[in-house]
């Protein structure tokens, strides 16, 4: 193993370059290559010290980008324990992937399970980066769109099968227009594709990124947010469509409040009709509820996890009258503003963008990679170049949460060399607030976090992480 690690710094938010630094130091690398495209990582670690500061070029969409690159060198430290214990609760993003990190790094592999036994990935350390395996039998009815796909899909494990001719259309203009579909919000498609890929522009052939990108959202993407929002069960828990819809609002809140995402600004136009929210939700009831009859003619009586998993998978999140009335509301906004050029509509819909170009708008598709997924069990962060010297570094911590996101509770197991741990930990399953999901926090039980804490024994200490921390979040948009 190199005592040098290299990590791609390529658009993403300040706080994965410094907790994938840590990362590598915490795992006894004594340097780490930054290849730095569009920010710069500003460190505040006592110990890590810049050593050498040069110009390279990287070939990006075959193009060689210049790029600067920086050696951060790390003093020798004897390792310690985790003195400070955490208390059981909702635990920060940074302490809970330093932990899960070190966990990773120091015994090879770590295995995510639903709560209800299914296994969803197998994780595990390779070439300085995280590799993911898919389950083999995990059902075929939710692998894709939901499911592991979603979780890799929202953690930037994979990435739209055209980012490169999206990331090209819209820096093209110096200014740009973005209307934004309720499924690009659920994918997380903006902070986790879109503006890391503007960072990867021809910029011999165009401006090298837009000065500024406005995304209007409108308001009826809003109310079907809202909607989804307020799905939970019986109890109270939110279900796998809540949540999704509370993931959307976070992102939503990180492109208005982030303060390192730059030039991006969002507003949210239209107004909302009764009327015709009325009609979608009649429409939206009558075919679910055929569908789901429909299922229970051809499996016969249904049981109850039957229905509240497979059958819940018909439940449609829009309806085509939901799409009408989020590409009016957005053509009313362009009619009231002098702005010809630069001005898209964004998509996850096959439908929903060839309407929009019936109707004028300059439509642009995500296409989800599953010809991708389909073919690979393994997946691994993209590459940051044409000739796949460099990846693009994904924290397992956001990997974890996604999963979390996606599933409620989650389980991992790994194998500390002397006996088999296990660890539970959710989201925040009731929508106490938003600000444990803009934060990423997740819940840990005491039982769990002194396990995990018993086997961290690597250089930063918790104290040190919270300090980190605490200068960083204000920096970035975070309360704490």
């Amino acid at each position: 193993m190199s005592d040098c690690a290299t990590v791609v710094v390529c658009g993403r938010r300040i706080t994965d370059y410094v907790l994938t630094c840590l990362s590598h130091f915490n795992d006894g690398k004594k340097a780490v290559k930054l290849k730095e495209i569009a920010h710069i990582l500003k460190s505040q670690v006592q110990d890590i010290r810049i050593e050498n500061c040069r110009i390279e070029t990287a070939e990006i969409i075959k193009v060689e980008t210049p790029c600067l690159e920086i050696d951060l060198g790390f003093e020798n430290r004897r390792t310690r324990k985790a003195e400070e214990a955490l208390r059981e609760g909702y635990i920060s993003y940074p302490y809970y992937h330093l932990l899960l990190d070190r966990i990773l790094r120091k015994f090879g592999g770590i295995t995510l399970y639903r709560h209800d036994g299914v296994k969803l990935l197998e994780v595990v350390s390779d070439d300085d980066c995280i590799k993911c395996r898919r389950a083999e039998n995990y059902p075929d009815w939710n692998v894709y769109y939901k499911g592991v796909g979603a979780i890799l899909f929202r953690s930037s494990m994979l990435l739209p099968s055209n980012w490169k001719e999206v990331s090209s259309l819209l820096s093209a203009s110096d200014d740009v227009i973005i209307g934004v579909d309720t499924n690009i919000l659920y994918n997380c498609s903006l902070t986790e594709h879109l503006i890391p890929s503007l960072s990867a522009a021809d910029v011999k052939k165009y401006v090298h990124t837009p000065n500024w990108v406005l995304l209007v959202i409108p308001s009826a993407v809003m109310h079907e947010l809202e909607e989804a929002s307020n799905i939970r069960d019986e109890r109270g828990f939110l279900q796998v469509e809540g949540r999704a819809g509370y993931r959307a609002l976070q992102e939503i809140l990180e492109l208005s409040e982030g303060t390192d995402i730059e030039g991006v600004s969002v507003v949210i136009v239209g107004e909302s009709n009764p009327v015709l929210d009325t009609r979608v939700e009649l429409q939206g009831l009558r075919s679910d509820f055929c569908r789901m009859g429909a299922y229970s003619e051809a499996v016969g009586k249904p049981s109850e996890r039957q229905l509240t998993e497979e059958a819940s998978s018909f439940l449609t999140r829009k309806k085509s009258s939901g799409d009408m009335i989020i590409r009016d509301q957005y053509k009313s906004f362009l009619r009231q503003i002098d702005f010809h050029k630069g001005i898209y509509f964004i998509t996850a819909d096959k439908s929903n963008a060839a309407l929009s170009r019936a109707e004028g708008l300059n439509s642009i598709l995500i296409k989800f990679p599953i010809e991708i997924l389909r073919g690979h069990k393994e997946s691994m962060p993209p590459v940051s170049d044409d000739e796949g010297r460099y990846r693009v570094n994904v924290p397992l911590g956001k990997l974890i949460y996604e999963a979390a996101v996606e599933a409620g509770t989650i389980r991992l197991v790994y194998h500390n060399g002397k006996a088999e741990r296990e660890i539970a930990l959710h989201c925040d399953a009731r929508g106490e607030t938003l600000d444990n999901w803009v934060q990423r926090n997740l819940y840990f039980k005491k039982e769990g976090l002194e396990a995990l804490m018993e086997d961290y024994d690597t250089f930063f200490s918790m104290r040190e992480i919270g300090n980190i921390w605490k200068i960083l979040a204000p920096r970035l948009g975070y309360e704490i």
